[in-house]
């Protein structure tokens, strides 16, 4: 096909690089500290780490005498998969890379100290679950909420409202984005059905993931408040330089329009706006009389939901082959058999037909074709006819230019650069 086989896929198997995978991934929303135990691990972990305490504890490099020590020291980090409650814990070391220490998927504790084979199926197991939350729940329910917000946007703000000219440009093609979603993922006749989970599977992934989506717990700032120490975790640093930036035209935009909080009570295509949206999403909050704030808010999250977070959602979820072969959109159940008589050809049970791999990396290209088709955030463009707004989204754009110098040279040093925030490789709009 052309393809040049990426290095990410030649490591794989690699216990650091599966770790390093899941805080550079796209969901930074299911990785935190664990602090306690029993706060923070769901009680059946609980019970199982508890049970083979001393063998996870002689995986860390630590002088802590217990686990519990050991996670009080802030070293250990857990991803949690909430449909199914599924755990990773993570290690990050004092130096060296973060390692995955630990794996609970369906009651069962599964860690490096396994079967070789027996600790890969586990990880390849919990990566598939995470594919498919993100790829189906998680990206669907954002894709509702914006084609919400754009058709409120529409609606109930005029074509001359400041917030409505600036949102025009971020949510064009909310809402088609959201019918070829549910049109490529939960019709009946779709090309891709072969390579995905059965229907009733996919439906549970999105009914659970609608049901939990939050407009403000799903935000950066949301990510950016939970405490990573002994994590280099690149959407919080790299999205801290962002969303500064997208906070300070937002703000920028608003006190023009909105010069003292009182203001916006004499508007009432903004309140109508606000109040429309609160009826349809949770986490919107109220306009206050006394503060700016959650007005900039809502607008600067809507604006980062449809470009940067779009392009984190993306990461290197397309745009390497190692996705493709490593990532099947459905894979066989794993064997129940004891866990030493795991074998590798047990592994490659697990994995879908050549022909499901073609059918995945045609539909790959795609998507990847239809993402190239839409317009860059760093495009230069005319938002506004008022000239003070256009000035503006101006300052946002000259703001960006110099954001992209600061993480460009983050990323020299790093490892694994963490390409997706840059602004240059982001789009302006959602799609599927």
């Amino acid at each position: 096909w052309g393809f040049r086989l990426p290095r990410v896929a030649m490591e794989w198997w690699e216990d650091a690089k599966y770790a390093r995978e899941r805080v550079d991934g796209f969901c930074p929303f299911g990785v935190g500290l664990v602090t306690t135990e029993q706060a923070d691990l769901p009680p059946a972990m609980v019970k199982d780490l508890q049970e083979q305490h001393d063998a996870i504890l002689g995986l860390l490099d630590t002088p802590h005498p217990t686990l519990s020590a050991a996670i009080s020291s802030h070293t250990i980090y857990a991803v949690t998969l909430p449909l199914k409650s599924s755990t990773l814990l993570i290690y990050t070391p004092p130096e060296g890379p973060p390692t995955p220490i630990a794996i609970h998927l369906g009651g069962s504790l599964h860690t490096p100290s396994d079967n070789v084979y027996s600790w890969n199926t586990a990880k390849m197991q919990f990566q598939h679950e995470e594919l498919i939350w993100k790829f189906i729940g998680i990206k669907g329910a954002m894709l509702h909420g914006l084609a919400v917000i754009s058709h409120h946007t529409r609606v109930q703000l005029s074509s001359r409202h400041p917030v409505r000219q600036v949102l025009s440009r971020f949510l064009e093609n909310s809402e088609q984005a959201e019918v070829e979603f549910r049109n490529l993922f939960f019709n009946e006749n779709s090309p891709v059905n072969e390579v995905l989970p059965e229907m009733e599977t996919r439906r549970s992934v999105l009914d659970h993931a609608m049901k939990n989506f939050d407009f403000s717990s799903f935000s950066y700032e949301a990510a950016s408040k939970n405490d990573y120490p002994n994590l280099q975790y690149p959407y919080v640093e790299d999205g801290k330089v962002l969303w500064q930036v997208y906070e300070s035209f937002a703000r920028s935009l608003i006190v023009m329009f909105y010069q003292r909080p009182v203001d916006l009570t004499a508007d009432s295509e903004i309140n109508s706006w606000v109040a429309g949206l609160r009826k349809a999403l949770k986490g919107i909050p109220y306009l206050q009389d006394y503060s700016l704030d959650p007005l900039v808010f809502i607008v600067a999250n809507t604006m980062w939901y449809c470009s940067v977070w779009q392009s984190v959602w993306r990461g290197d979820l397309y745009e390497n082959l190692s996705y493709i072969l490593w990532n099947p959109l459905n894979i066989a159940r794993p064997p129940t058999k004891p866990k030493a008589d795991t074998t590798e050809d047990d592994i490659a049970r697990m994995l879908p037909p050549p022909s499901h791999c073609k059918t995945q990396v045609h539909l790959v290209n795609k998507l990847c074709d239809e993402y190239a088709k839409l317009k860059n955030l760093t495009d230069p463009c005319k938002v506004s006819p008022d000239p003070s707004a256009q000035a503006c989204y101006d300052k946002f754009l000259a703001d960006l230019a110099e954001a992209e110098d600061t993480l460009a040279t983050r990323n020299t040093a790093r490892e694994y650069p963490y390409t997706c925030m840059m602004p240059s490789a982001i789009k302006v709009t959602p799609s599927i």
